[in-house]
């Protein structure tokens, strides 16, 4: 519907028109040739100077400004990441910015590793993932639109989960009179007076929007405001509207509502009037192990102290792996995050002096073994062998410093390493029933100058999911395994 800041018919086609034409410039490339990765970047830049364009229409900015504006966008440098890349980049939606932002600085702090982030409507970010924009995280608003991505097979199914619940409340300006609002067609127009309008995200598309029109629709107020509402792209450009004493009310997230003193809460919607406000999270298919940490981090302790904070309700359980896989008071963000992506394959040696295949730290490896009776230990198992059925293996272990690190693997193998031939004791093991991603972990004191081997024996399978890692302890009581 036309708001009290909004152009006139020709301009908004005109905005449709050049974003059309910035789309098709950023789909050029030779027939049947790969997008390059500085193609990739100019199409990232032309996607997201898209979605600014319709922002600055929103706020009225003259043609003037918004040529300058264009030209700026086209010529500033991307933030386009590579797959690659440890930096990872984070699509959310607009209502997650302040609290993403602090947990992004606590990211960092905590595991020396920088996450990028862009903001905005869900319905505008789905679809530039849609188009090739080459995010590695999608946190979505609604499950509708994480639904539409996970269809076109943009995310990694198996790692999306819901991450949180929100609450849908009607805003006015602090500088309202004091006191509720009666959620009834009677109060809503006595707020509203004989010319002022409710500010909404666009409710076609926009996951507050659309919340906000399911609720106005149940408590039947909806036919009372169809004809006097201003559609935003996003829910806080919605806030800002009643902050800036556009529009005497507005539709939001309980959590947007309080990140600006510019606004208060006059009326909470009840959770029945609307379908449930949860954020699904997933990987994308271009993710990395970072980004995969990062989302970890997200389903663990420290970011849930900022979710609640903030005022999310958070919504992963026992199921989800940063629960499922704790292990003591380790930090297992990494493991878990490794163990989540694409494992690089390697085949056990078979004989002490063969040519023996280097497991290094920080990634996953998938350990092919052979039968254990084909297989010539360097020094015998500290365990007496299984022989018929079983399955065993010998790598070499590579770490770039002495110190304390963890060997985490997916099944109940015996594991032996060995310093020059000696076995290492362990400082401590663990591990987890209900995790689907690892069944055991031990943790060894790496000496300097080590040498190191590992014999892998007793196994009921062939193949060997396995990590090695610096060892981590967190803040948190001691579970045990």
């Amino acid at each position: 519907m036309p708001g009290p800041t909004e152009e006139p018919e020709p301009k908004s086609t005109l905005i449709r028109t050049w974003m059309e034409v910035l789309l098709a410039m950023g789909d050029s490339r030779p027939a049947g040739g790969p997008a390059s990765k500085t193609a990739a970047t100019f199409r990232c830049i032309l996607l997201n100077t898209a979605r600014r364009i319709t922002e600055v229409h929103v706020m009225k900015i003259k043609p003037l400004w918004l040529s300058l504006g264009l030209a700026a966008l086209l010529t500033a440098p991307a933030f386009a990441s590579d797959p690659e890349d440890a930096e990872p980049l984070v699509y959310a939606a607009a209502s997650l910015t302040d609290v993403l932002q602090t947990i992004g600085a606590d990211f960092n702090r905590d595991r020396n590793r920088p996450v990028k982030f862009s903001f905005g409507s869900t319905a505008t970010l789905a679809r530039q993932l849609e188009a090739g924009a080459p995010a590695d995280l999608f946190i979505s608003a609604d499950q509708e639109w994480m639904n539409y991505v996970a269809e076109r097979k943009l995310i990694n199914p198996q790692s999306r989960v819901n991450l949180l619940g929100n609450s849908l409340v009607m805003i006015a300006p602090s500088s309202a009179p004091a006191g509720t609002l009666e959620l009834t067609a009677s109060g809503i127009a006595a707020a509203l007076g004989p010319s002022g309008r409710i500010s909404l995200a666009d409710p076609t598309s926009v996951p507050a929007g659309k919340y906000a029109r399911a609720a106005l629709t149940q408590l039947g107020l909806w036919e009372g405001v169809a004809q006097r509402f201003v559609a935003s792209d996003n829910v806080r450009t919605a806030l800002q509207f009643v902050a800036r004493g556009e529009a005497p009310l507005g539709v939001v997230y309980e959590t947007d509502a309080r990140v600006d003193p510019r606004v208060r809460i006059v009326a909470k919607f009840p959770p029945a009037s609307h379908p449930p406000i949860i954020y699904p999270a997933a990987l994308t298919n271009r993710s990395g192990a970072t980004a995969a940490m990062f989302l970890e981090y997200l389903t663990g302790p420290a970011a849930r102290a900022r979710f609640e904070a903030a005022g999310f309700r958070v919504l992963v359980d026992e199921s989800t792996p940063a629960v499922a896989c704790r292990v003591g008071n380790w930090d297992m963000s990494a493991e878990i995050g490794l163990f989540q992506g694409v494992a690089r394959p390697l085949t056990a040696a078979r004989r002490a002096r063969a040519a023996l295949p280097e497991l290094s730290t920080g990634l996953l490896w998938e350990l092919q073994l052979a039968p254990q009776n084909e297989v010539h230990f360097i020094t015998a198992p500290s365990r007496s062998l299984i022989a018929d059925g079983s399955f065993a293996g010998l790598a070499r272990v590579s770490v770039p410093a002495p110190g304390r690190y963890r060997i985490t693997i997916d099944g109940p193998f015996w594991v032996d390493l060995l310093n020059r031939g000696r076995p290492l004791a362990a400082l401590d093991f663990g591990g987890r029933q209900g995790c689907g991603l690892f069944r055991k972990i031990i943790e060894y004191d790496i000496p300097d100058g080590a040498v190191l081997a590992l014999q892998l024996s007793g196994a009921g399978r062939s193949v060997a999911r396995i990590t090695v890692s610096p060892s981590v302890r967190g803040q948190g009581p001691a579970i045990g395994p």
